[in-house]
Order: structure tokens, then C-alpha cells, then sequence
């Protein structure tokens, strides 16, 4: 009880509220007991407004109250003053709470108890303006609720009174400014804030806001001070709605009340009060987020952190840009009247679709409006999400138009385009850059009407969209443009399966036996669970052909996120699409097609049939009336129809699929579930798919669910295949693209699809084995990959600090990168594991992790800014180079590779090629040629002037990379040699130049240019002689005797093989393996032996081919090993020792196999088919050859084949195939074979059924005269 206040005929019970002006009582009136809430002005207020004015305000709110009697306005009782001439009014007391305290409790209001209650206060301001009193200061806080009996019911306090209730200690939304103008900063209207005299459009700008505070759960207006909500409520730009009710009649209500401008805004609070009374809220679902520029999730690092360029970071969004264009027919004095307000209108549309599709609206340059999709928040739908936007602003264009400009003044249009890209995204501004100064570009070039799409965006919505290529714009932008056209039908009477479906035989096995038991009668339900692009869709996709040739109906229903809270929107799209009601359909017509189809299914047309008619927004025929019941028994009413007319369509057998359940509103998963429950026998498969983090509400016993994991290596590499019948790739390319897809089907097809349109298109094909051309993720991808890294908080830059360090990467180097605790870097380890970005690799010796896809680790890199990754590139390689313990060429590569991204190119490349060299002598060729390629794009922008050595240095390493790879003869060995050989020309004296003329004269060798091997040979032996370089001097012997040995002078090729081999110094030539490509001992020794065996020194020929084997093994060299193992093998063949031959080969092609040696391989297995007497094997192998332009040898390699026919009896072909051999060596100008040709043609025509003797004899004859020719011993 209070003892300080005396009101006459009252009892004060408590106080129970305080503000700036006065001090509110509860308290009960003596003679009826009544309980009652008692005003009392302070005198002593330090308000900075006189006590007579408040005093005047005080008896005006009195006065205002009085003449209010409505049953939700606050009652006045009475009024008076005290002993002490403390002014007093008395009110009726309100149980309950106030909405403000009522919001705090629950959050966002059910739409049903929303619009009771937003009904309520309009009916209040009704009466109040009809009375000429506007409230001035309608707020969450004054509008009390309390409930009877199960209903809702408010009371609004303070009419006049402009926050005199405020209780003590109020936060800045909640206080009342203290001047004539009155009003919450929160909830006034701009003019009440501009201090303008308020009108009844100020209450209704207070209550669409108190609306959207009901519906959200969230004040709409906020900010860190008075000042900033005050510049929100100023600003000329309108609310933008919430995403989920931008498409709902209800947004063009709120639309109206809520506009800035008084001129704009609405008066008639009895009309909108109709109007809302009229609008179906049942129909909105879920939770409401608040626009987006409220609604940031957007992580930023701590500015602190040390060693972090804070609040940077890259992320790809995708665009849109519009434009409006205003034209009148009128003078352009009286056109402008209106113009203004046509202009609002349209913007206002776009803005409300744009905000439906979660877009964000960034601002306007001159004329041209930008809305970006991706940001705050990424999502792996941002380009689908601006294409239907940009869509569905089309249409609601064109229906304005109809609308609006029937023969008006205004002649007006759109154009739009999408562009997407990595933008930069700082704290506390908006993101800016090249992006989006293209997309206002590209809108410009777009005609009235349209949507141009860039080709980024093009790449990301193909498989989507329907669009067209357009013409002529090459010249004024830089990528293909296209222009968007529609969206691509889903239905499933379309699907045409394109390639044979791979893997997931038990789900489909699974599957297939659950249709059996639906064919029998059943319902059986599937949930198939799992991460973007995992297939769910192709799965069930896939068994549509079995499904259509069992007569089954099949709908698809499609939840998508801008419809989240849509109720039923799946269920309404399959019975649009199968009753054929197109979303332009005339009302009218939409209203017979749905009576008929009730008609036909004999679903409930007195309740039923009209309810539908609500839901889909079409207008209900007079002759029926929709029956007033509560929102449960709507509900089952709704629920039991929609069951009915799928039941009758289960008649005929149906597939029911609805997708993406994730993204479901709340009623489609009651109605599923209703669905479910009930115990009717139907023929029904229902397949619903959601992703992982979807958690299934359904029994258990109801619905079965398959979890779809990646495909396995074998699967994926069937994928691949299946992907490429018809443009086959390489193995290499192959192998690379699962490495960096994995078992992602998605990543799989997309990878392959881009990598095969570019090995058609590409004119130097030597680029598909440079790292950037495999570092550029497929624009189709970018949404997915870019959502998953964007989706991290906190852990995000341990992300962008793994991507750095490599795919794979420990956690002690992490720990010392990284500038974050031990606990928080696990934290944040633990974060990535959880969102599948990482995954754990048991090792033996520390904690090593990976990141799941190659793809996923390129996606993070990509999202950072080139100064962090240049600052953390430095941090790695200096720790690396500090914690080295156990060097080898992979760790110099990593080295290397940082170096190389922290700008320190010197290091990068001095470093890189150490790693290559090694990388080469090991025969890692793949590692050598691609390191090789990032290391000549290093030198590209190192500026110093010993770069041309260096490039010089890197083409010795890949030319022999390429010749072991590729084939000696490859045209891009070729290529390279060539640029090799003009830099020195250029340069003059280098220490490459033996090497690269070796690896030159090497091509021409293989390639069987004849003349050009002696020629550089003897320059090679002449300059050698000049700079008195003896291993020089050797290597150009060893060539020269090549050519000699080729040519068929076998004493000229004996005598420089000798000299090579005796001038040889094993100590200080043993690096010739790496200089030269092949150690010049080794091939010297296997070359001298099979010219010794044809010399009738049969001792010395073995010698030395095992001695050329014992030091290529004792040089560890590779290429040197291969090439003295397959020269024995042909030694071999010579002495006619088939298994010591076989036992040559075998070794030969292990190692071929290994490192990827593909002459080598061929090689080794036309032996091979010699020893097994395979002549298709022959063949075959023989072709590889001649298409890798191998051709050195081949008259010898050919005559294997005829060998093979001979020991079969089939003389004629032996012979016709010694024929073709004998004309290669004039081709080829190779005659180091020709005499055992001509004597092998002279043998086999001796043989056979019809011996042909006088031929052979001739033969026979030509073989005697080259062997003395030649040097040769010969014997029969």
C-alpha cells in the first residue's frame, strides 16, 4: 500500500509503472471494489518542459479519453486532483500484458493471432479517427493483450498521451521523444519525426510497423542510437517487406501503409481494415526473417587479430541490375505530376520481389538499381534465386502495366541483367568493385524488356534456364552474353534419361522391390537423405522409365526457399500442374478447371471446394460460401481434401516425389505426415529428399531412409567414362579429375563436361597440363562450392589458412600458421569436420587432415584477398624452410610454390627447379611437366635479367619430361626446343646450350630427321672442340654415331661410340642422366652392342649391353635404364633368346608402367607380342607408335611382325609386311636393318606351299652387297 498518495474514494495497491511525465498506480475504488490503473502527473520532472504545458497535455489526454468509448480503447473512470493538487486520471485496468512484453515472451505471433490482434487495433483507429483523434505514439507498448476464454482481445492505452506510460529504464526503441511532435523514433512516422503535425496516415505507418513486428519478432527499425533510427525513418527508400510475404496479397497492404511519403501513403484506415479482413494469412507458414540489410549472418575476423587483414574477404555472389525507363505522352510539366509516384510503384514491386527471392538491395547508381544475391549470406542458389527473381519481376511488370497503363500518359520499362563474380567484402560496407560496374554496363547494352545474362551466369543457370546466345556483342563485352528466356520445365513427362545411370544398384535394388509391393496395393515412403549434387534426384530420376512403363502417375513437387513460407506450396504445384492452371490463367477459367476436377474426383464441394478456392487466391463462385470454422478445423479440411484427390489419383498407381525438404514450409510436413498416418490402402510410392542437416519428423516405421554417400573410385571412374564415349580423354586427365572431384557426382559430371569442352576447343593442348588450367573451378560450381565455405562463422579463415598450406595439410603446421589458441584453432578444426569441408587421414607419425575435395579446397582459396595470401604464403615458406628435417622434391615443390604466391619469385623459381630437376631424374614426369609450367609462369613475372636462363633451364626439364611422357617425337616437344633454340640465338653463351641441343638432336633421332641429327651433331662436336668441353664433346660423338648407326655405316658408328665411352669420366660425366635426358655411357654401351653383335663380336655385344644395364642401375637414371634395357631386349632378339628377352621386356615395362612411360611401354610390348607370337598386339603397338611420331626404328619394330607370321607359316604376310619395312627404310632414310630385311625376304620366300626360289635368290644377293657396304660381317 502506498502511504504517500491520497486519491479520494481509492485504495493504492502498488506501483506499477513510472515514466518521464508521471507515475502509474494500480488501486481499487472503495465503493465497488473495482480494480483500476491511476495516473498521476509529476510536478517535478526534468523533462525541460514546463509544468504548464505538461499539465495542458495531461488534460488534453483526459479530454481525448472521455470522448473515446470503445471496447479497445482503455476506459477513462474518472478524474481529479489530490490534496497535494497532484493531477489524477483513473482508467479501467487491463489484466494481461502489453504486445511489447508479449513479443519479448514468445517471438513472432502465429498469423492467426496476428491478425485478431492487428484487426483489433484497426478497428480502434477507426473509431479514433471517425471521433477526429489520432493516437500519434501506436507502439507494441501500448496496445495491451489479454485473453477470455481462449481469445485474444487488446486494449490500446495512451491515446494523447505521447509515452506518459513509459516505465523507468526503457531502451532506446522504446522512449518518446519529449516535444510537441510525439512519437517513438521506433514506430513515428517521418513526419511526426520532422516534426510535421501527424494525421491519421501516421497511425497507420505505426501500425504497419507494429504488423511487421508481430510477424518477424523484431523491431523494424534499429539501431545503435536514437540518430540512426531516426536517419532510417527519414531515409526516401522504402521498407523492404520480409522474403516470405513479398509475393502475398498481404505485401500490398503493408506496402500502402508504410510509404515514406504522406502523399503516398493511404488514409482510410475502415478500408484497410476490409481489406485485411478479406486477405487469407492462413496460407503464411514458418518463421519471417526481417529484410535483409537487417539480417546479416555475415562472420568477419576480429579486427585484433594479429597477423589477420580483418574484415576482408572475397566472395562470389551473383547480380542483378535493373533499370527504369519513364516516358509520357504528355507535356512534360503535367506528365511529372504522377510520374514520381508510377516510379515509387514500380520500384517497389521490384523491391518486394527482390526481397522475396533473398535478395539484397545495395543501392542505385544514376538510374541503374543493383540487388546482390549471395550476400550477406551465400547460398549454393544464388544465380537461380536472381534468374527467378529477375523473371518473375518481368511478369509482375507486365501485369502492372495491364493494370495501370490501359490508355494512360506513362509509357514505361525494364531491363535487367545478371552477372556474377567475386566481389570484395569489408566490414561495414557495402560490398564494391569490377563486378558490379559490368553489370551496369551489361544492363545499359540491354534492350527494353529483357534479361541479359553474362556468361558466368549463363555457365551457372544453364542446366536451369532456357536462354539464347546473343549476337554481335563480342565487341562491346568482353564474354559471351545470352539472353534469359524462361524457366525449364521440371516435369517428370518430360524426363528423358541422356546417359545410363552409374552405381547406387542396392538403393535402386531397394527401390525397384518397394514399387513391387506398391503395385500390389501398398503406400511405402522413402526419405533419401544427402549433401548437395549426391544424386537424390538422378537416383529417383533414373527409375522413371520403370515407373512409365508400369502405367504410374508420377508428380513432383518442389520445395524451394523463397517459398519457405508458403503453406502447402509443393501440394499446389502439383495440383496446378495437373488440373493445368498456369499461374496467368484467367481466374475464372482456373475456378472451372478446379470445380470440374472436384467434380470428377467427387471430393467435398460445400466445404472443400470453396476452402481451395481461398487458398490458391481465386475467387470463390457466388453459389458457394466459405463456412466459418477455426483455423484446426480448416486445417483437417483442408488436409482430408488434398488426401482425397491424391488418393484418387493413387487409384491409377502414383509416384509422389517431393523434393527438398529442407526448404519445406511447416504445414507441407503435417500434411506429409497426416498423409502418412492414415491406414488406407493405397497404391502410392512416396519419395521425398531433403539434405542431411533436414531432421525428419516422420516414424520410422512410416518412412524408410536411405543416406546416399559419394560414389566409389570404381563407380566415379565408370561415370567419367560414360561421360566421355564420345570425346575420350587421356588417363592422366582422367585420374586428375577424380582426384579432384572424389565421388561427388556433381563435381564429377560438371568437372568432366568442362574439362572435355575444353580439350576439343583447346589449340595448344599442352595447356591442359599447366595448374591453372585445372585451378579454375566451372562457373556451374561456384554457387554450391562458395555456399559451403561462405556457410562457416568463425572458422571460416582456418579454412582460407588450410587452402593456403595445400588440399592436405598437419596440424603442427597449422598450429604454428595460425595466430589462434590451441583451443580455438581445435574449435575451429572441429567446426570443418562437422560441416564436411575437412576430413581426418590416420597417419602414423602426426595429425594430418584433408579437405574433402579438391574443388572445396580451391573454392576457399578463391575466397581470399591477395594481400592475406601473399602475407600467409610468406608465413608458411619460412616456417617450412625453418622445420625442414628431411628434405626431398616434394618439399621443395611446397617450398617452392609459396615462395612463389608471397611475390618472392627468385626463391620460387630457384628452389622450384631443384625440385623439378629431381623430380625428372626419378622419372615423377607428371610432377616435373606440371611444376615445370607453374615455374615458366613465375618467370613470366619475375623481372631480372638472368630470366631467360632460368626459362632456358625449365624448358631442358620439361622437353624431357615431354619426350618420356609423350612420345621423343611429340609436336610439343618440338615446340619447346625450338623456343629453346631461338633463346640462344638470341642470348649467345649458355650453360644450356648441351643440353638443349642434346634434347634436340634427341627429337630429331626419334623422329627420323636424318639430316638435321648429323648437322646439329657436328655443330654440337665443333662448338664442343671450341670451348674445350669434353662431356659436350661426348654427347655430340654419341649422336654422331647415332646417325652413323641409322644411316648403316656400322665402322664409322662403332669408331665415335668407342671414343664417347673411352672419354667418358664416370665421375665427372654421371650427371649427363640429368643434363641430357639419357646418360650418354649408357646409351653408348646398349647402342655398341647391337652394332658389335652385327660386327661378329657376339662376346663384346653381350659385354656391353650388360654393362650399359649395370650403370644406367648404378646412375639410378630411369630413361637411361629403359633405354639400355630395351636395347638388350632387341640384342636379344638378334641372338634368338626368346626368354631371356621375355625376362629384358617384363622388367622394361614394369618401369614403363610405373612412371608412365608410354614409348617405352609400346616398345616393351611389341617385344612382347614378339616372344608371345601375338601379330594384333604387334600392330596395335606399331600404330601408337606412328602416332607419336616415333618413327626411328620402326623398319626394324615392323619386322617383328613378320618374325610372327613367319613362325605361324603364314609366309605372304611375313614377306608383304618385310616389303613395307624395306620401303621404310627409304622413307625414313634408316638403313642400319636393311641387309637382315633383305636376307629375312629371302628366307620367306623359300618357305611356304609355293616357294619362291629365283626371288629369294635375288634377295639374298641385295642382303650380301649392303652387308659389305655397311661394314657388316655376314653370315647365312
Amino acid at each position: 500500500m502506498n502511504n504517500t498518495l491520497d486519491v479520494f474514494g481509492y485504495e493504492i495497491l502498488d506501483c506499477i509503472g513510472e515514466g518521464t511525465f508521471g507515475t502509474v498506480y494500480r488501486a481499487k475504488q472503495k465503493s465497488t471494489g473495482q480494480i483500476t490503473a491511476i495516473k498521476v502527473l509529476k510536478e517535478n520532472a526534468w523533462t525541460g518542459i514546463s509544468y504548464e504545458r505538461r499539465k495542458a497535455r495531461f488534460l488534453r489526454e483526459i479530454q481525448v479519453c472521455a470522448a473515446l468509448r470503445h471496447p479497445y480503447i482503455v476506459q477513462i473512470l474518472d478524474q481529479g486532483s489530490t490534496k497535494d493538487d497532484q493531477l489524477y486520471a483513473v482508467f479501467e485496468f487491463v489484466e494481461g500484458e502489453t504486445l511489447q512484453e508479449l513479443l519479448k515472451r514468445k517471438g513472432a505471433l502465429p498469423v492467426r493471432q496476428l491478425k485478431v490482434i492487428m484487426c483489433q487495433v484497426l478497428e480502434a483507429l477507426v473509431y479514433a479517427h471517425q471521433k477526429g483523434v489520432i493516437h500519434r505514439d501506436l507502439k507494441p507498448g501500448n496496445i495491451m493483450v489479454h485473453s477470455i476464454q481462449e481469445r485474444t482481445y487488446v486494449k490500446i492505452l495512451d491515446f494523447g498521451m505521447g509515452g506518459f506510460l513509459e516505465e523507468s529504464g526503457v531502451h532506446l526503441q522504446t522512449l518518446t521523444l519529449p516535444s510537441d511532435a510525439l512519437g517513438t523514433p521506433s514506430y513515428g512516422a517521418p513526419e511526426q519525426l520532422r516534426g510535421e503535425r501527424p494525421s491519421s496516415k501516421s497511425d497507420l505507418y505505426s501500425w504497419g510497423l507494429v504488423f511487421l513486428e508481430c510477424l518477424t519478432g523484431e523491431p523494424v527499425m534499429k539501431g545503435a542510437s536514437v540518430a540512426d533510427i531516426i536517419h532510417q525513418q527519414l531515409m526516401l527508400d522504402d521498407i523492404i517487406l520480409p522474403a516470405g510475404i513479398a509475393s502475398h496479397p498481404i505485401a500490398s497492404l503493408l506496402r500502402r501503409v508504410l510509404a515514406k511519403r504522406v502523399e503516398d501513403r493511404v488514409s482510410d484506415a475502415s478500408a484497410i481494415l476490409r481489406e485485411l479482413e478479406e486477405i487469407h494469412l492462413d496460407d503464411l507458414v514458418g518463421s519471417f526473417q526481417a529484410s535483409a540489410k537487417e539480417s546479416s549472418s555475415y562472420y568477419v575476423a576480429d579486427e585484433t587479430a594479429e597477423g589477420v587483414l580483418a574484415g576482408r574477404d572475397l566472395q562470389e555472389i551473383t547480380l542483378l541490375c535493373y533499370a527504369i525507363q519513364l516516358t509520357s505522352s504528355q507535356e512534360k510539366k503535367a506528365a511529372s505530376e504522377n510520374r514520381d509516384f508510377l516510379f515509387r510503384s514500380i520500384k517497389n514491386i521490384i523491391a518486394d520481389t527482390v526481397s522475396k527471392y533473398g535478395g539484397y538491395a545495395a543501392g542505385s547508381l544514376g538510374d541503374f538499381h543493383l540487388c546482390y544475391f549471395g550476400y550477406p549470406q551465400s547460398t549454393d542458389m544464388d544465380a537461380s534465386l536472381a534468374a527467378r527473381c529477375a523473371l518473375n519481376i518481368k511478369k509482375e511488370i507486365e501485369l502492372f502495366q495491364q493494370k495501370k497503363l490501359v490508355d494512360g500518359p506513362f509509357h514505361f520499362n525494364v531491363r535487367m541483367a545478371i552477372h556474377s563474380g567475386p566481389i570484395l567484402v569489408e566490414r561495414g560496407s557495402v560490398p564494391s568493385g569490377e563486378i558490379p560496374h559490368e553489370v551496369i554496363r551489361l544492363t545499359a547494352l540491354t534492350p527494353a524488356g529483357e534479361i541479359y545474362l553474362s556468361h558466368s551466369s549463363c555457365d551457372r543457370l544453364i542446366q536451369r534456364m532456357n536462354v539464347a546466345r546473343v549476337e554481335n556483342l563480342d565487341s562491346l563485352f568482353e564474354n559471351q552474353v545470352s539472353v534469359l528466356i524462361s524457366e525449364k520445365s521440371n516435369s517428370p513427362q518430360l524426363f528423358q534419361p541422356s546417359l545410363p545411370f552409374i552405381g547406387r544398384n542396392k538403393e535402386r535394388e531397394c527401390l525397384k522391390n518397394s514399387f513391387e509391393e506398391v503395385k500390389k496395393g501398398s503406400l511405402v515412403s522413402f526419405l533419401i537423405q544427402g549433401e548437395p549434387g549426391i544424386g537424390k534426384t538422378s537416383l529417383i530420376r533414373s527409375l522413371y522409365p520403370m515407373f512409365q512403363s508400369e502405367e504410374t502417375i508420377i508428380e513432383e513437387g518442389q520445395c524451394l526457399p523463397e517459398y519457405k513460407n508458403n503453406a502447402l506450396y509443393p501440394i499446389w504445384q502439383v495440383i496446378r500442374r495437373e488440373l493445368n492452371i498456369s499461374e496467368k490463367e484467367n481466374p475464372l477459367e482456373a475456378v472451372k478447371k478446379l470445380k470440374d476436377a472436384f467434380i470428377k474426383t467427387k471430393s467435398d464441394m460445400e466445404t472443400f471446394f470453396p476452402l481451395c478456392c481461398l487458398w490458391l487466391s481465386l475467387p470463390i463462385p457466388e453459389s458457394y460460401e466459405l463456412k466459418k470454422m477455426s483455423f484446426e478445423e480448416q486445417k483437417n479440411l483442408l488436409f482430408e481434401g488434398l488426401r482425397h484427390f491424391i488418393h484418387y489419383l493413387a487409384s491409377h498407381q502414383l509416384v509422389l516425389v517431393v523434393e527438398d525438404l529442407h526448404w519445406a514450409d511447416p504445414t507441407t510436413l503435417e500434411w506429409i505426415h497426416f498423409l502418412l498416418e492414415k491406414n488406407d490402402t493405397t497404391a502410392m510410392l512416396i519419395l521425398l529428399t531433403a539434405r542431411p542437416e533436414f531432421k525428419s519428423p516422420f516414424s520410422k516405421n512410416k518412412v524408410s531412409t536411405i543416406s546416399l554417400s559419394e560414389l566409389s573410385t570404381k563407380e566415379a571412374q565408370e561415370l567419367v567414362l560414360s561421360l566421355t564415349q564420345d570425346n575420350p580423354i587421356a588417363s592422366a586427365i582422367q585420374s586428375n579429375i577424380l582426384n579432384r572431384a572424389g565421388g561427388l557426382p556433381i563435381f564429377l559430371e560438371t568437372l568432366t563436361q568442362t574439362i572435355v569442352k575444353k580439350v576439343s576447343s583447346q589449340s595448344k593442348s599442352e595447356e591442359l597440363l599447366r595448374a591453372s588450367f585445372w585451378g579454375t573451378i566451372p562457373n556451374s560450381l561456384m554457387d554450391l562450392l562458395n555456399a559451403q565455405i561462405h556457410q562457416l562463422h568463425k572458422s571460416r579463415e582456418t579454412a582460407q589458412i588450410a587452402s593456403i598450406i595445400g588440399r592436405d595439410f598437419d596440424y603442427e603446421l597449422m598450429a604454428q600458421v595460425s595466430f589462434l589458441s590451441e583451443e580455438d584453432l581445435k574449435e575451429d578444426l572441429s567446426e570443418l569436420l562437422a560441416q564436411r569441408i575437412i576430413e581426418y587421414k590416420e597417419t602414423q607419425e602426426n595429425a594430418v587432415y584433408s579437405f574433402k575435395h579438391a574443388l572445396l579446397k580451391e573454392a576457399a582459396y578463391l575466397s581470399v584477398t591477395q594481400a592475406k595470401k601473399k602475407e600467409y604464403h610468406s608465413r608458411i615458406a619460412k616456417i617450412l624452410e625453418k622445420n625442414n628435417t628431411n628434405p626431398n622434391e616434394q618439399h621443395f615443390m611446397e617450398l617452392s610454390k609459396h615462395y612463389a604466391g608471397a611475390g618472392d619469385f627468385e626463391k620460387a623459381i630457384s628452389i622450384g627447379i631443384s625440385a623439378a630437376s629431381s623430380f625428372l631424374n626419378k622419372a615423377s614426369l607428371l610432377e616435373a611437366i606440371n611444376l615445370s609450367f607453374e615455374i615458366l609462369d613465375w618467370i613470366a613475372l619475375f623481372q631480372n635479367e638472368i630470366k631467360e636462363e632460368y626459362r632456358l633451364q625449365v624448358h631442358r626439364i620439361l622437353t624431357q619430361a615431354l619426350m618420356s611422357s609423350h612420345g621423343w617425337a611429340d609436336p610439343k616437344v618440338k615446340k619447346y626446343l625450338d623456343i629453346s633454340r631461338n633463346l640462344l640465338d638470341e642470348i649467345g653463351e649458355s650453360r644450356h646450350y648441351g643440353p638443349i641441343l642434346c634434347s634436340l638432336m634427341t627429337y630429331h633421332y626419334v623422329s627420323s630427321n636424318r639430316k638435321e641429327l648429323k648437322c646439329v651433331s657436328q655443330e654440337v662436336m665443333h662448338h664442343a672442340e671450341v670451348v674445350s668441353d669434353i662431356g659436350l664433346e661426348i654427347a655430340g660423338k654419341m649422336f654422331y654415331g647415332l646417325w652413323a648407326h641409322g644411316a648403316g655405316f656400322y665402322e664409322e658408328a662403332e669408331r665415335y661410340f668407342e671414343y664417347a665411352l673411352n672419354h667418358y669420366n664416370p665421375v665427372e660425366h654421371k650427371n649427363h642422366g640429368e643434363l641430357l635426358g639419357i646418360d650418354t655411357r649408357a646409351w653408348s654401351y646398349a647402342t655398341l652392342a647391337l652394332i658389335k653383335w652385327f660386327r661378329n663380336d657376339s662376346s663384346n655385344a653381350i659385354l656391353f649391353s650388360e654393362k650399359g644395364v649395370e650403370w644406367a642401375k648404378e646412375l639410378n637414371h630411369i630413361p637411361s635404364l629403359c633405354i639400355t634395357l630395351l636395347y638388350k631386349a632387341n640384342l636379344c632378339h638378334y641372338r634368338g633368346n626368346r626368354e631371356l628377352a621375355e625376362e629384358t621386356v617384363m622388367e622394361l615395362n614394369k618401369l614403363a608402367e610405373t612412371y608412365n612411360l608410354p614409348a617405352y611401354k609400346a616398345y616393351a610390348q611389341i617385344m612382347l607380342a614378339w616372344i608371345e607370337k601375338n601379330p594384333g598386339k604387334a600392330e596395335k603397338e606399331i600404330k601408337m607408335l606412328e602416332d607419336m611420331g616415333c618413327t626411328a626404328a620402326l623398319s626394324y619394330y615392323r619386322s617383328l611382325l613378320a618374325d610372327i607370321y613367319a613362325d605361324q607359316g603364314r609366309y605372304d604376310l611375313a614377306v608383304e609386311n618385310i616389303k613395307t619395312c624395306l620401303l621404310l627404310c627409304e622413307s625414313n632414310d634408316e638403313y642400319y636393318y636393311q641387309f637382315e630385311l633383305l636376307r629375312l625376304e629371302a628366307l620367306y620366300l623359300s618357305k611356304g606351299a609355293n616357294p619362291k626360289i629365283e626371288e629369294s635368290a635375288i634377295a639374298l644377293e641385295k642382303a650380301k652387297t649392303v652387308a659389305l657396304s655397311q661394314g657388316i660381317i655376314f653370315s647365312i
